[in-house]
């Protein structure tokens, strides 16, 4: 599929109970990681004040050079940079890459390192049983966040990685199909808020060793507008989730979910079925074939309780599918929330919602062009998978918690 993208410059003419400050002065929409990375790239290479740079995975690969010398670059012309990556998903990167940029007056941070991928600088010559503790206490809580921020003013949300496995200039028909969103507007200081928080809270990177975080209130909390969902505090993850449940609960037309990752708890399986039988177009698109080899056996743990009730699924054939999007009626989310108990739980997300028709046109054009792809998985065809792969979908169940 083609990538497809929009622009809108100003709010549209619907739901008139919002304030003009609940909508996105623009919003973009990408299905495709090369025009996506390019557009990403440009913004930084325009930055005038400042480039907040937050994501989980970072390689060395032809796109991991390309970003960090648009970083190195925006920092030599004065901005103001600070990247954030996560202890597990970069920390090969930080161990090879991180002290160049670092010495380039560029601010470089590790959430929650491991001592195993970065060695003992890793918790600056502390004893092994005081970095064993503290890695216990850490290890299931990850940044799987994918945000870029410029100028404090917009900013870049979805579930690209800095790989080249999201490139089809590189990967072709192998790369990865990921969704991604480009916005602007006052609501993008909630996601300049959440950085902030997350940045006190992780690891300061030197040239010789790693320094514990610094903790501090900081600022209060800023109005929240509802364009940007967040779980950074304990508040908004079971905000999120509760809102999650209620959309669901009231959906009157059509709840379309693409889940890379889909390991649902009692109450999404309960609202999705009642959804179906009340009526309403339920459908689900996740991965025949994931990054992480054993997950569509887990998933599929769950598909005669949904298809019961009238849930129709669908499994993403040609690649991997990584997307995490929600389209629940004229209700949209784009970012890297997945519904698995990570996202529930432990991993620090950053979703936005967009708000404007002819975006909604574009996602289900998207989704239906995916569907095209996907092979439709009926209660027969679920009868007839081996038991092999049902037996241990359900006894990795059991380690959901981890999932």
């Amino acid at each position: 599929m083609t990538t497809m993208d929009l622009m809108v410059e100003a709010p549209p003419a619907r739901e008139p109970g919002l304030t003009r400050q609940q909508y996105w002065r623009s919003e973009r929409i990408w299905f495709e990681g090369d025009a996506y990375w390019d557009g990403v790239l440009a913004d930084i290479a325009a930055a005038r004040s400042s480039v907040d740079f937050e994501t989980y995975i970072f390689t060395d690969d032809a796109l991991g050079q390309r970003v960090s010398t648009a970083l190195m670059a925006a920092a030599d012309r004065g901005v103001y940079v600070r990247l954030l990556v996560d202890g597990v998903g970069a920390g090969a990167w930080v161990k090879r890459r991180a002290g160049e940029l670092q010495s380039r007056q560029l601010a470089v941070r590790v959430f929650h390192p491991l001592p195993w991928l970065l060695g003992a600088r890793a918790y600056g010559g502390a004893s092994r049983l005081a970095r064993m503790f503290r890695m216990l206490l850490r290890v299931n809580r990850r940044n799987h966040r994918k945000v870029c921020i410029i100028d404090q003013r917009l900013a870049w949300v979805g579930s690209f990685n800095v790989s080249v496995d999201h490139l089809v200039s590189v990967r072709c028909d192998d790369c990865w199909r990921d969704t991604g969103a480009r916005v602007e507007g006052s609501a993008v200081h909630e996601l300049v808020d959440a950085f902030a928080h997350t940045w006190r809270r992780s690891w300061r990177l030197t040239r010789t060793t790693m320094r514990p975080p610094l903790m501090w209130k900081g600022h209060g909390r800023r109005a929240v507008s509802g364009l940007v969902r967040l779980n950074h505090k304990l508040a908004g993850r079971r905000g999120m989730y509760d809102e999650l449940i209620h959309r669901i609960g009231h959906a009157r037309r059509r709840v379309w979910i693409t889940a890379a990752y889909f390991v649902p708890n009692k109450r999404l399986v309960a609202a999705l079925s009642q959804a179906a039988r009340n009526g309403v177009d339920v459908r689900l698109l996740m991965p025949a074939k994931s990054d992480v080899l054993f997950m569509p056996w887990v998933s599929s743990a769950f598909y005669q309780a949904l298809l019961a009730p009238g849930v129709r699924i669908y499994e993403f054939q040609p690649r991997i599918l990584h997307a995490k999007t929600l389209l629940i009626d004229d209700w949209l989310t784009v970012g890297s929330t997945n519904l698995n108990y990570r996202s529930l739980l432990h991993d620090l997300e950053a979703e936005v919602v967009l708000l404007h028709p002819r975006t909604h046109r574009l996602m289900e054009r998207a989704f239906l062009a995916d569907l095209e792809c996907s092979r439709e998985v009926t209660l027969d065809d679920w009868r007839r998978r081996p038991w092999l792969q049902k037996w241990f979908g359900r006894i990795a169940l059991r380690a959901r918690y981890w999932l």
